[in-house]
C-alpha cells in the first residue's frame, strides 16, 4: 500500500460547500495554451487559465498551470487568441505540482482585456463535489475545449514531487474524464470557479484521472505571490 497510490499507475499529463457569493466569470474565455522550452531544448505543453491570484495589475496577467509543464523552462509562451506572449514564474511549488506564470502586457493585447477566471473559495466534500455539475476546460489544436467531467472522490495522494526525489501528499480529486498528453494544467471547474488543476491520468484506464485540489494545495504558492519571490524554490532546475 505504501506506493498505492503513489504511483497507482499515473502519468503526468505534460465539508459541504455552497457555492461562493461572488458571480464567477466565464473560465473558458480565461483557458490558454502554455509552451515551455528548456532542459536541452526539450519542451512541455501544457493548458493553463488566466485567474484572479496575487497580485495581478494592469499590466499584468497571472496564469495557473502544472509546475511539471514549466519545470526547467528557459523560455515559456502563453498563446491567447492566437498570439504567444512570453512569461515569467512567478509561483512554483514542486510538491503539490502547481504554477503560476506572470505575462507582462500592454493596454492594447488582448489577453490584457480577459476577465480572469474565478478560484473557488471552499473545497468541496465527495459528496458535494459528486453533486454536482463538473467541467474541464482543455486547450487542444488551438481550440478551447469544455467537457463534462464526473467527480469520483476526494483523495490525499501520496506520490513523488515534480523532480521525482522525494514524496508529497497532493489533496484532489480523482476524476472520471478523457485526458491526454498536453491536458496539463486544465481548469476542472464547478459552481462556474476553479476547484481544481488536471495534473495525471492513469495508465491502465482511459478514463481515469486526478486533479489538485487548489484551495487546499495553494499555501505556499499564495506565500510566494504575496513576497514577490520564490524563497529557496528553484524552477530551472530540470526534472529527469
Amino acid at each position: 500500500m505504501r506506493r498505492l497510490i503513489a504511483l497507482i499507475a499515473v502519468i503526468a499529463v505534460s465539508g459541504v460547500a455552497c457555492a461562493d457569493d461572488t458571480d464567477p466569470g466565464r473560465v473558458d474565455a480565461a483557458v490558454v495554451s502554455v509552451v515551455a522550452t528548456g532542459c536541452g531544448n526539450d519542451y512541455a505543453r501544457g493548458t493553463a487559465t488566466i485567474v484572479d491570484i496575487g497580485s495581478a495589475t494592469d499590466n499584468t496577467v497571472m496564469v495557473l498551470t502544472s509546475a511539471h509543464t514549466v519545470a526547467g523552462a528557459d523560455r515559456i509562451d502563453i498563446t491567447h487568441d492566437g498570439v504567444a506572449y512570453p512569461g515569467t514564474i512567478a509561483a512554483f511549488d514542486p510538491n503539490t505540482d502547481l504554477a503560476v506564470i506572470a505575462v507582462q502586457t500592454r493596454p492594447s493585447d488582448a489577453i490584457a482585456a480577459v476577465t480572469p477566471a474565478a478560484l473557488a473559495g471552499k473545497g468541496l466534500s465527495t459528496a458535494a463535489a459528486a453533486s454536482r455539475a463538473a467541467t474541464v476546460v482543455l486547450y487542444r489544436d488551438d481550440i478551447v475545449d469544455v467537457r463534462s467531467v464526473n467527480i469520483v472522490r476526494r483523495v490525499n495522494i501520496t506520490t513523488e514531487n515534480v523532480y521525482l526525489d522525494g514524496d508529497s501528499r497532493r489533496p484532489g480529486y480523482e476524476l472520471r474524464a478523457d485526458i491526454a498528453t498536453g491536458d496539463s494544467g486544465a481548469p476542472v471547474v464547478i459552481d462556474g470557479r476553479v476547484h481544481a488543476v488536471l495534473w495525471s491520468r492513469s495508465r491502465r484506464s482511459d478514463e481515469r484521472a486526478w486533479a489538485v485540489d487548489v484551495v487546499h494545495a495553494r499555501t505556499l504558492i499564495d506565500t510566494q505571490i504575496d513576497a514577490g519571490d520564490l524563497g529557496e524554490v528553484d524552477p530551472t532546475r530540470c526534472r529527469p
